[in-house]
């Protein structure tokens, strides 16, 4: 089965790097959760699914000075040209950059997962309509009750808007090492 190695995002960027055995139907399922359409910028054909992951991960590497959230990265279609480059580098099987083990580091906003949220709005005995109503978050309860079940995501900005919303309400974020998620401490 072959892997491609994608760069896809809106017209205007930021742009995601990844990899899928399909990248159309990815960016279909990609384009559910998004609020811009998003467009395959360009992908590569890999014969085996671990030729396409080395090469995402040392463009993950490459470009970790412009990373934003998971897979996506503060690029442009314009920086395409160079991106196309840089996956030539990235297959060539001689240049081994990064470490089989590195891994992109997870952003703040990757660790206010929908179950941080619940608890944090638990805690404090908050509804949706709570939250939504308070001028400093501008986000609609059906907005913010899809995000808690999962059902929806959220941008960096919008992530931002809700923890600085918690941590004035006395919730306090810690980061443990590797953990995928926040803990809270009120």
């Amino acid at each position: 089965m072959s892997y491609f190695l994608y760069v896809i995002g809106p017209k205007g960027g930021p742009l995601k790097i990844g990899i899928s055995n399909d990248a159309y139907k990815r960016r279909g399922e990609l384009n559910i959760g998004n609020h811009q359409y998003l467009y395959i910028h360009h992908k590569v054909e890999f014969a085996t699914k671990q030729e396409a992951e080395d090469a995402e991960r040392n463009l993950h590497f490459f470009y970790q000075d412009h990373h934003l959230r998971g897979e996506w990265f503060k690029l442009y279609p314009q920086d395409l040209d160079r991106i196309k480059d840089k996956i030539v580098l990235a297959t060539n099987a001689c240049l081994e950059w990064v470490d089989k083990s590195w891994k992109v580091t997870r952003k703040a906003c990757d660790k206010f997962t929908p179950s941080v949220f619940k608890k944090s709005r638990l805690a404090l005995e908050l509804t949706y309509t709570d939250i939504a109503n308070d001028p400093s978050v501008s986000i609609s309860e059906n907005v913010i009750e899809n995000f808690e079940n999962g059902t929806n995501t959220l941008g960096y900005d919008r992530v931002e808007v809700l923890m600085e919303f918690f941590t004035r309400k006395g919730i306090e974020f810690i980061s443990q090492g590797d953990s995928r998620e926040y803990q809270i401490l009120i």
